[in-house]
């Protein structure tokens, strides 16, 4: 007896990639980029139960603003913007929680795959220092130290001057560096 097909199939792959200048479907966008903005959810929260949600999110958005990507190349930029503020918003209602509740429930929940023990203890305690951080000033230092991303890519993605995207880097690399963990500045 054979496995049984599924009734509906909610993203079908595209048969092959798009040309970067082709007007984008949802399909073809959920295909290229879910595993990207996974990953980036993932590091700008470091909660594996919050990646999920961000994640579906991310493309609830996609969905409703489809119209607005010209383009496959446009996409990504794009879906970072909307990474940052999906998780901002969730961590900014994590926080308020965490307040009325009075107690912290975790942030350091990722697992940290081919690394040594040494290097998980390092990461988790950068991600409770980061934790202890302002949430804009969080995502745009994790934006610019984990992700890569340039200066630039960090103001647009958090939707501020690239003189605030500075400042926010520099704030965080000054409290990291508080809470015994050194950050590079820019």
């Amino acid at each position: 007896m054979s496995a049984p097909r599924p009734i509906l199939k909610l993203v079908p792959q595209p048969a092959a990639a798009p040309a970067p200048e082709a007007r984008p479907d949802f399909a073809t966008l959920f295909a290229l980029y879910q595993p990207w903005v996974t990953a980036v959810a993932s590091r700008l929260t470091g909660r594996r139960a919050d990646v999920e949600d961000i994640v579906q999110d991310v493309f609830f958005v996609c969905a409703r603003k489809l119209g607005s990507i010209s383009s496959v190349a446009d996409a990504k930029p794009w879906l970072r913007t909307v990474t940052v503020r999906v998780a901002r918003k969730r961590m900014r209602l994590q926080r308020w929680g965490a307040w009325l509740r009075s107690s912290e429930d975790g942030l350091t929940e990722l697992p940290y795959r081919g690394v040594s023990p040494e290097e998980q203890a390092m990461l988790q305690s950068l991600y409770r220092a980061l934790g202890a951080l302002d949430v804009d000033d969080r995502l745009a230092w994790t934006l610019r130290h984990v992700e890569g991303a340039s200066l630039d890519e960090v103001a647009e993605a958090c939707q501020c001057s690239l003189a605030t995207a500075k400042r926010r880097i520099a704030k965080a690399a000054q409290g990291l560096k508080e809470r015994g963990h050194a950050a590079s500045e820019d």
